[in-house]
C-alpha cells in the first residue's frame, strides 16, 4: 500500500459496486460483511516505515523529540466524514494523514492548540470572558503548573509574554510525523454511546493509533525570555501531562519520552548550528577555551559560516581574533 491516507479515503470504499450500495439501502449483506473484514484487515495490518529528517531554516535552532502513545492510543482528525449508511464493520471515523505521504501525523497547529489551552489568560484577555471566576480559578492553576514545569516563580506577565514569545512571534511548531520501521501501528477501538435507556446501544467502529506507536516531534525555535532547551522542557512536559487529540479526557492521546535531543557539548556545536546566533554564543562562552582550543574552534568555524552579521563577530572576538 503505497499511500494509507489514499486508501482510507478513496480506496476504501472502492470494492463495492453502485449495486451493492442500493442493496444496503434496504438490507444487509454477509457477501458484503466479508468485504468489508478483508478491508478493514488489509488496513490493519499494513506495516509502516519512516525515519523523520533534520531541517535548517534560516537562524532557527531545529530541535526534536521522540514520544511514543500509551494504550489506549491515539486518535486524530476523528470530525472527517468516512461512512457508508447501513454498512456493518467499517471504521466511521475520519483520520489526519499527510496528503503526500499517506502516514498518519499530528499537525503543527494542532499540537500548538495543546500548548496554548496549557498557558493562563492575561488580564485583559480574562475582562472579555462571560464566565470570569471560573476563568481566574483556570488561570491560578494554569499560572501554577507552567511555573512548576520551567521550575520558575514568574509572575502572570512573564508567563504572558513567554507565551506570546512562543506562540505567536518567535517560534514554529512542524508537524509531527511516524517514526517506523516495518510496523503496524493501527487498532480498532469500539464505542458504545448508550442514547437511550430503552434501546440497546450500537457499537462504533474507530480506526485509531495503537499504544507503543513513537511520534517524532519537531520544533523550530529561538532563545528569548526562556532559552531554546527550556522552550523544548516545557512543550515536552506539556504534552505529556494533557495529551493531544480526541477523548484525552478517557486517557487517548497520552504520550511518553522515549528519546529527546539533547543539548551537545564542546566540538559538538559545529554539527548542531547550521549559522552563528546567540545560542550559538551563549553556549560557546561556557567551555572555558584555552587558548590553543580557542584557535582550533577560529579555524573551524571560519571554514564553516560566513563572517557577517551581529553574531558572527561576537563568535570571532570571543574567539580572539
Amino acid at each position: 500500500m503505497k499511500n494509507i491516507g489514499y486508501f482510507y479515503y478513496k480506496e476504501y470504499f472502492r470494492e463495492f459496486s453502485d449495486e451493492d450500495l442500493i442493496h444496503l439501502s434496504h438490507r444487509g449483506s454477509r457477501n458484503l460483511d466479508e468485504k468489508m473484514k478483508h478491508i478493514t484487515n488489509t488496513l490493519l495490518l499494513q506495516k509502516v516505515s519512516n525515519k523523520p529528517q533534520k531541517i535548517e531554516y534560516l537562524d532557527y535552532t531545529y530541535k526534536q523529540v521522540t514520544l511514543k502513545t500509551l494504550p489506549p492510543g491515539l486518535l486524530i482528525g476523528i470530525g472527517y466524514a468516512h461512512e457508508v449508511v447501513n454498512l456493518k464493520g467499517q471504521f466511521i471515523n475520519g483520520f489526519y494523514f499527510d496528503y503526500t505521504t499517506g502516514l498518519p501525523e499530528i499537525p503543527g497547529s494542532g499540537i500548538k492548540g495543546v500548548i496554548r489551552n496549557a498557558f493562563p489568560l492575561s488580564n485583559e484577555e480574562l475582562k472579555n470572558k462571560k464566565d470570569k471566576f471560573i476563568y481566574e480559578a483556570q488561570n491560578e492553576t494554569k499560572l501554577e503548573l507552567i511555573n512548576q514545569f520551567l521550575n520558575k516563580n514568574y509572575s502572570l506577565d512573564d508567563v504572558i509574554d513567554i507565551r506570546d514569545e512562543i506562540l505567536d512571534y518567535n517560534d514554529i511548531f512542524l508537524e509531527a510525523i511516524i517514526n517506523a520501521n516495518n510496523q503496524t501501528i493501527f487498532e480498532e477501538e469500539n464505542f458504545t454511546p448508550h442514547k437511550s435507556e430503552l434501546k440497546n446501544p450500537i457499537p462504533l467502529k474507530f480506526l485509531k493509533i495503537k499504544g507503543g506507536v513513537k511520534f517524532t516531534f519537531r520544533f523550530l525555535l529561538k532563545d528569548g525570555k526562556i532559552s531554546v532547551d527550556e522552550k523544548l522542557e516545557l512543550i515536552i512536559k506539556i504534552i505529556t501531562t494533557y495529551g493531544i487529540g480526541a477523548k484525552t479526557n478517557e486517557n487517548y492521546g497520552r504520550f511518553e519520552v522515549v528519546f529527546q535531543q539533547k543539548p551537545k557539548q564542546n566540538g559538538d556545536l559545529f554539527e548542531i548550528y547550521s549559522k552563528p546566533n546567540e545560542s550559538f554564543f551563549k553556549k560557546l562562552k561556557t567551555l572555558n577555551l584555552d587558548e590553543n582550543q580557542k584557535k582550533e574552534y577560529l579555524s573551524k568555524f571560519k571554514q564553516k559560516y560566513s563572517l557577517d552579521g551581529k553574531w558572527a563577530k561576537k563568535i570571532i572576538k570571543l574567539l580572539g581574533d
